[in-house]
């Protein structure tokens, strides 16, 4: 079976049937979270296979991992709200995850040794790039990532901090001894939709530094 979690914010209202309506048909299950949302859209209620919660935001990008614990032996796949993706994907990335019985992604980072800042890895690799081959990696986007839940434990009390999901993810599976990929892709995998730069979690972090994220990525790579 596979299950899907998404969290969404009211900034991408306009564009989140177009993620949606890319991910439902591949999938067994979708968990749509409404962060922040005051109304559901009715298209929304029409979708069989899609479940959808209206939170309130405080934990952030962290809820698309929600329902991990409801669903104890599951391919289990993590989107954003600003992406299509092609409908090769979760295919893709069910048959990655059963390759490497671990946690799969199309986009990752390498960090040097000791890390001096999240901003400053060594390597950097975009699900939106081209990528020819598979690759191990330190930190794997969750926008664009599947595990089995059987094979990575997920609870949503270990996403401590709000909006820093890639971090917390990437912690747990180096806890828990679970390799993290990013997978070889074309630029077709996935279509980004552009979104304004005050609505995007880089741009509300930046001004920090990002001072936890490099704190909390020092306490699992070193």
């Amino acid at each position: 079976m596979t299950v899907g979690g998404l969290a969404t914010i009211p900034a991408r209202v306009d564009t989140l049937k177009q993620v949606v309506d890319s991910i439902a048909p591949q999938i067994d299950l979708l968990y749509v979270v409404l962060n922040g949302h005051t109304a559901v859209p009715q298209w929304l209620k029409d979708i069989d296979n899609v479940l959808y919660v209206v939170s309130n935001n405080s934990r952030g990008d962290a809820m698309k991992f929600a329902f991990c614990e409801k669903h104890p032996d599951v391919y289990y796949l993590s989107f954003d709200d600003d992406l299509i993706y092609a409908k090769y994907y979760v295919n893709k990335m069910v048959k990655a995850v059963d390759k490497y019985n671990g946690v799969v992604s199309l986009h990752g980072r390498i960090y040097p040794r000791p890390v001096k800042a999240f901003y400053k890895p060594l390597e950097s690799y975009s699900c939106r790039n081209w990528r020819v081959d598979d690759l191990r990696v330190d930190v794997v986007g969750t926008g664009v990532c599947a595990f089995h839940t059987s094979r990575l434990r997920v609870r949503l009390e270990d996403f401590v901090e709000p909006n820093m999901a890639d971090l917390w993810l990437s912690k747990l599976a180096w806890e828990q001894g679970v390799p993290l990929m990013v997978l070889e892709h074309h630029t077709d995998a996935v279509k980004y939709l552009p979104q304004e730069k005050r609505n995007t979690i880089w741009h509300t972090q930046i001004k920090t530094r990002f001072e936890k994220q490099t704190e909390l990525l020092q306490t699992f790579l070193r």
